[in-house]
C-alpha cells in the first residue's frame, strides 16, 4: 500500500503551460496590468513536477487505482438506484415502518443500523450492503471485491444476518472490509483537515503558479525599462563568468541585492523555468508590443484617420517601413501613434500597399476610415496612376487623398537651393572636410578642445556632420563652426606650425575658412536657416494640421522676403566684422 502510494503521488506539475498565446493583450503596458491581464493565464513549468492533476484525478477514479486519500465510485449500473451511488452520498439506511418478508416470513429489521454505519438497504431489491467496501475498496483484487455479497448483489440471507460466523459478523472480520474501514477512516479525517491529496496538489500549484507570475513580473518590469530606455536587452556573453551578462540579466542582478523576488529568478529557478531565454524575451517584448498596438486600435476604432508611411534603413542595412496613424479622439485632441516597422522585401508599388493594407489589418484598424495618406515624394509612393497611394486609394481606401509631406518638401527645397547657387554646394564641402579632418584623428581632435579651452569656449560643443537625409543637420553643422570659429582656426595655425603631414590638410582648409566668401556665406546662411530650422521642427509636430502647416509656411516665406534689404545685409557683414576682430 506504502509503495503504491508513493507511486502515484510522486511529482506534481500543472497541465497549463506557459506560451504566448495564453497572453491576452489590455490597455496598459504597466507591470499592474501584466500581473493581471497577460499574465492571467500564464501557468508554471518546473523541473520539479512531472505529471499532471489531471492524470493524478483519473486514477483517483478508478476503484482498482486510487490512492487511499481518495474514495473509488462504483458503477450505478451494477447497484440499485435507492442506495449511494458516490462516497459522496451518506450510507442509504432508510427507516420503515413494515419490512417486506422473504419466503421464512423474515424480513431486515431496523435495529440492525445501530452500530453498523457502514450497513446499507435497498428497499428495491430487499438487500444489504456495505458502503464502505462499495466506496473504498482500492486495493482489494478485483475477484475477491465480485464474490462478496456486500458488493455484489447484495445480502438478504436474513435467518443468518446475526449468526457468529456467517452475514454481517463474517463480513466485518474479512480483510477486504477491514481495509475499506481503514480507507473511509483515512478519507474522513482528511476531508475534514482539508488535506486531501487533490486538495494539497491544488494548493501547491496555486502556490507554483503564483511564484512563477511573480517572476514574469519582475522580468517583464525590467525588460519594459530596457525597452522605455532604447537599449539592447542581451550582451554577446551571457555566461555565469562574463563580467556583463548583458543589461537586463545585470539589472537583475543589481536589484538582487535589495530584492528576494530578482534573487530567487537568478539563483533559484529551477534550470528549465528561468524565464530569461531569448526565445521568452522576445515573447514578453512581443506581447508588450501587442498590447500598445491593440490600445492604439481601440482608441482609432470608428474615427476616420490619416495614414503615414516613410522608408528608412535599419542598423542592419534592412528596408523597413514605418506606419503611423494621426486622429482626432474622443477628447476633441489630436493623437499621432507609431503603429511598427514593416520589413520590406519588394520595393515596388503594388507590394509596398499590400504590406501597408496587412498591416492595418493585423490590428484591425479599418481600412474605409482612412481619409488622407501622407508619404514623401518618392515615384513609389506618389505616383499618379500606379504609385503606393493611388492603388491604396482605388482598392481600400477610397475617401484617402494623397499629401506630400509638408517636412519633406521643405527639405527638397533647401537642398535644391544648395545646388542652384554653386559655392553653396562648395562651402557644404569645406563643411565636411573640416569635420572629418578633426573628428577622424584623435591627434587633430586634441588641437581643436586645447584650442577651446584656450580661448575659454564651450567645451561640450563638437562639430556637426550635415546630411541630405538628415533635415536639421545643415543648420546644426554651420552653426557649430559659427560657434567654434576661433578655436578651429587657432587649432589648424598650430597644426600647419608643428609641420608633419596633417599640416598639409591644416593649410588648405585655413585657406579656405579666411576666404570673404566663405565667411560671408557662413552668416549669411546661418542667419537664413534658422528660421526655416524653425520651421522644419513645427511641421514635425504631433498637434499641426495643413492649415496651420500652410500658415507657418507662409510666415517663412514673409520672414525671409523681409531680409531682402540693405539693412539686413549690414547686420551681416557687421556680425562678420566682430568675428574678424575677435
Amino acid at each position: 500500500k506504502k509503495s503504491r502510494e508513493e507511486n502515484s503521488s510522486t511529482n506534481i506539475i500543472s497541465n497549463q503551460s506557459c506560451s504566448s498565446s495564453s497572453f491576452l493583450p489590455t490597455s496598459s503596458i504597466t507591470s499592474n496590468d501584466l500581473n493581471s491581464s497577460f499574465l492571467s493565464d500564464c501557468g508554471s513549468v518546473d523541473a520539479r513536477v512531472v505529471h499532471s492533476t489531471h492524470s493524478l484525478s483519473s486514477k483517483e477514479n478508478s476503484p482498482s487505482r486510487a490512492s487511499s486519500s481518495s474514495p473509488s465510485k462504483s458503477s450505478s449500473k451494477s447497484f440499485p438506484g435507492d442506495v449511494s451511488r458516490t462516497s459522496q452520498d451518506p450510507p442509504s439506511q432508510p427507516h420503515l415502518a413494515v419490512y417486506p418478508k422473504d419466503e421464512d416470513n423474515r424480513a431486515f429489521q431496523m435495529q440492525w443500523f445501530t452500530n453498523r454505519p457502514w450497513l446499507e438497504y435497498s428497499v428495491e431489491k430487499d438487500s444489504t450492503f456495505c458502503y464502505y467496501c462499495r466506496h473504498f475498496s482500492h486495493f482489494i483484487a478485483s475477484s475477491r471485491f465480485t464474490k462478496d455479497v456486500f458488493t455484489a448483489q447484495g445480502f438478504n440471507n436474513w435467518k443468518r444476518a446475526l449468526a457468529q460466523d456467517r452475514g454481517f459478523n463474517k463480513h466485518v472480520n474479512s480483510q477486504a472490509h477491514i481495509m475499506s474501514t481503514a480507507n473511509f477512516f483515512e478519507y474522513q479525517s482528511r476531508q475534514q483537515s482539508g488535506t486531501t491529496v487533490l486538495n494539497i496538489l491544488d494548493k501547491s500549484r496555486a502556490e507554483l503558479i503564483r511564484q512563477n507570475r511573480n517572476k514574469l513580473i519582475k522580468i517583464s518590469s525590467a525588460i519594459l525599462l530596457c525597452a522605455k530606455q532604447c537599449i539592447s536587452l542581451r550582451g554577446h556573453d551571457e555566461s555565469l563568468d562574463s563580467l556583463n551578462r548583458g543589461n537586463l540579466i545585470e539589472i537583475l542582478k543589481w536589484s538582487s541585492t535589495t530584492d528576494p523576488l530578482a534573487k530567487a529568478i537568478l539563483e533559484e529557478s529551477a534550470s528549465n523555468a528561468t524565464y530569461l531565454s531569448h526565445q521568452i524575451q522576445n515573447e514578453l517584448l512581443n506581447i508588450m508590443a501587442n498590447q500598445i498596438q491593440d490600445r492604439i486600435s481601440k482608441k482609432l476604432a470608428g474615427n476616420v484617420y490619416t495614414l503615414l508611411a516613410d522608408e528608412a534603413v535599419d542598423a542592419s542595412h534592412n528596408k523597413q517601413l514605418s506606419i503611423w496613424v494621426r486622429f482626432v479622439d474622443d477628447e476633441h485632441e489630436l493623437k499621432e501613434y507609431f503603429l511598427g516597422f514593416i520589413r520590406l522585401h519588394d520595393f515596388d508599388a503594388a507590394s509596398l500597399a499590400k504590406e501597408i493594407a496587412n498591416h492595418l489589418v493585423k490590428h484591425n484598424i479599418s481600412m474605409s476610415m482612412c481619409i488622407a495618406q501622407c508619404y514623401d515624394g518618392a515615384a513609389v509612393m506618389s505616383g499618379q496612376y500606379s504609385g503606393v497611394h493611388a492603388i491604396l486609394q482605388q482598392n481600400f481606401m477610397p475617401k484617402a487623398i494623397y499629401i506630400h509631406c509638408m517636412a519633406h518638401r521643405l527639405n527638397l527645397v533647401i537642398c535644391h537651393v544648395c545646388l542652384v547657387i554653386p559655392y553653396i554646394e562648395e562651402f557644404f564641402s569645406i563643411l565636411s572636410n573640416i569635420h572629418n579632418y578633426f573628428v577622424s584623428s584623435g591627434v587633430t581632435n586634441r588641437y581643436f578642445c586645447d584650442a577651446q579651452k584656450l580661448l575659454k569656449l564651450d567645451t561640450t560643443s563638437k562639430l556637426k556632420k550635415w546630411g541630405n537625409t538628415r533635415w536639421d543637420s545643415r543648420f546644426k553643422s554651420i552653426d557649430a563652426i559659427k560657434n567654434n570659429f576661433p578655436a578651429i582656426i587657432k587649432a589648424l595655425e598650430d597644426l600647419v606650425e608643428d609641420g608633419g603631414s596633417r599640416a598639409v590638410g591644416a593649410r588648405g582648409l585655413l585657406v579656405h575658412m579666411k576666404e570673404s566668401m566663405f565667411i560671408v556665406a557662413m552668416f549669411i546662411l546661418h542667419r537664413l536657416l534658422g528660421p526655416i530650422k524653425i520651421l522644419s521642427d513645427q511641421l514635425k509636430g504631433v498637434c499641426v494640421d495643413l492649415g496651420s502647416a500652410k500658415n507657418l509656411i507662409s510666415t517663412l516665406y514673409e520672414q525671409l522676403n523681409d531680409m531682402k534689404n540693405e539693412k539686413s545685409f549690414k547686420d551681416i557683414l557687421g556680425d562678420k566684422m566682430i568675428n574678424n576682430k575677435k
